[in-house]
């Protein structure tokens, strides 16, 4: 089971814009279910008719969408398989579920947990973590990969799409069955897992530590520059006249001065700049 579709849930429109000819999944109603069927002659007349948002005008022309849908070779040379056996790469599309997904949905939010993993076709998305915009990334990317290797399930961030996105989606149980099949491409893809987590933990550490040094203060001292871009240039400079000051009042160290007299030594220095 991939899971459930809730009311206002859209399928089978890789179908209806002619994305796909075949079925990639089975949908079966629990309970009692009213659907609206919308077909492509009655969508084109939609279009026609009132006009369609531009970021679905892919849609007038969708042979883009199915000859990317039949290249295999596309696929296979995807820069993030490069290193990959092609056997291995083959059985990754052939197993892989074809998904659409429209501007701002949510493909994976941050926290949750997730057993998927997606090849971004066409399209773009936008990488949020803490609620703070990272990165866009182009087709071509792999998203969702930590969570499927990895023990902790959750996401290290959110995934959003920008445009029309067409992706291909991977159960985790299916891709641990495909690595245990191709051993080679299992060591290559745990020793990336293992690269990739590794920067993930070091930025999550500096995060934090950036977190701690805001609100407690750094530990370690701080240059110049990162004095003053913290207290204000008007404040330092300030301090540095009063210790200017400070010093010029500061009397200075004299030797005191003696001499001898009726045979006892006496201090003759005078007492402005007396020290003894």
């Amino acid at each position: 089971s991939l899971g459930g579709v809730s009311p206002g849930g859209v399928i089978g429109d890789l179908g209806m814009f002619g994305v796909s000819n075949t079925r990639s999944f089975t949908v079966t109603a629990e309970i009692p279910t009213t659907l609206l069927i919308l077909t492509p002659a009655h969508f084109e007349e939609a279009v026609a008719r009132a006009g369609g948002p531009k970021s679905l005008a892919l849609f007038r022309d969708s042979a883009e969408m199915q000859n990317l849908m039949a290249d295999v070779e596309s696929f296979l040379d995807l820069p993030c398989f490069r290193k990959l056996d092609r056997e291995f790469v083959l059985r990754l599309r052939n197993n892989s579920e074809p998904r659409l997904y429209y501007p701002k949905q949510v493909v994976m939010k941050e926290g949750a947990f997730g057993e998927e993993m997606y090849i971004l076709r066409c399209g773009t998305v936008k990488i949020e973590k803490d609620g703070k915009f990272v990165v866009e990334l182009p087709s071509g990317t792999v998203l969702g990969e930590l969570a499927v290797l990895g023990s902790d399930r959750r996401r290290t961030a959110t995934v959003t799409a920008t445009s029309l996105c067409l992706m291909r989606v991977l159960h985790a149980d299916i891709f641990h069955e495909i690595l245990d099949a191709f051993p080679r491409a299992k060591r290559m893809v745990e020793h990336a897992y293992m690269a990739r987590s590794s920067v993930v933990q070091v930025n999550q550490s500096l995060s934090e530590k950036a977190e701690l040094d805001a609100f407690y203060g750094a530990v370690h001292p701080r240059k110049t520059a990162d004095v003053e871009a913290l207290v204000g240039m008007e404040q330092h400079k300030a301090a540095d006249l009063r210790r200017t000051a400070m010093m010029a009042h500061k009397p200075k160290n004299v030797l005191p001065k003696l001499c001898l007299q009726d045979g006892r030594i006496v201090n003759v220095t005078p007492r402005a700049i007396h020290t003894a």
